[in-house]
């Protein structure tokens, strides 16, 4: 509760600026019209669990990536408004075995991964605070992720007929909350390098484990995860490219 009253404060706060200031660089001019601003983001995303989410998963750092657009909520104003989608892979394991398809023994090659896919809806501010070619800015974000885990498996029958299978495992959601703090780096009029801290909050749910390799051999992939319960709470850094158009 005390996380929701900081990040309701923090946006009221942003709100409150972005009305009372004004910032001529917040506008496109084109042939003659001024139009409002949009943006489209593609980033690099590493998360680093926190808390209960730190010692179930056991790692210090999961990967994936994210893309973003924001709209300017208003003509000459620092505010955006948009949504975020990220992606985070929890662990992998792939085997090859044996196993009876359509009445023929094949060996197969099997693939399990543990993933998480989000989305997230985002409130941006700019403060007036731009620093030669640097632009910070902050967020509130509110949304959810599918914890989920899946199978696939490949094989090649003895009259070369390939055989392909995808399997979902299991599928939770989890709702999810925070903010962030980023930087915007000019490169030119209309691309900026993007770099941007995010904390997020999420609820209990239920996810696959990837166990480590000391755990025993693994007949098939399904052996080398266990579902495990925690919140999810990451800090995700995101390195990447902006857009604007």
């Amino acid at each position: 509760m005390k996380h929701i009253l900081i990040l309701i404060f923090l946006l009221w706060f942003c709100t409150l600026n972005g009305q009372e200031q004004e910032d001529d660089n917040w506008e496109e001019v084109t042939e003659g019209e001024v139009s409002r601003v949009h943006f489209v983001e593609a980033n690099f995303s590493m998360y680093a669990p926190l808390d209960a989410y730190s010692e179930k998963i056991d790692r210090s750092l999961l990967y994936g990536f994210s893309l973003g657009y924001l709209r300017q909520l208003q003509l000459e104003k620092p505010s955006f408004i948009g949504i975020e989608a990220f992606h985070m892979n929890l662990g992998i394991y792939s085997q090859n075995y044996d196993a009876v398809i359509s009445n023929e023994q094949i060996v197969v090659t099997g693939k399990v991964a543990s993933n998480a896919l989000g989305i997230n809806l985002i409130y941006r501010y700019y403060p007036p605070l731009k620093l030669s070619v640097v632009e910070p800015y902050v967020e509130g974000q509110f949304g959810a992720k599918w914890m989920y885990s899946y199978l696939s498996e490949s094989g090649v029958f003895s009259d070369e007929e390939q055989y392909d299978s995808f399997d979902f495992l299991t599928g939770t959601w989890v709702l999810t909350y925070g903010g962030a703090f980023g930087l915007q780096i000019h490169i030119s009029d209309i691309y900026f390098l993007n770099l941007k801290s995010s904390y997020h909050f999420a609820v209990s749910g239920e996810y696959e484990k990837r166990l480590e390799e000391d755990s025993g051999f693994f007949e098939f992939p399904q052996e080398a995860f266990e579902t495990v319960q925690s919140s999810t709470n990451v800090v995700k850094i995101d390195v990447g490219m902006t857009f604007l158009f």
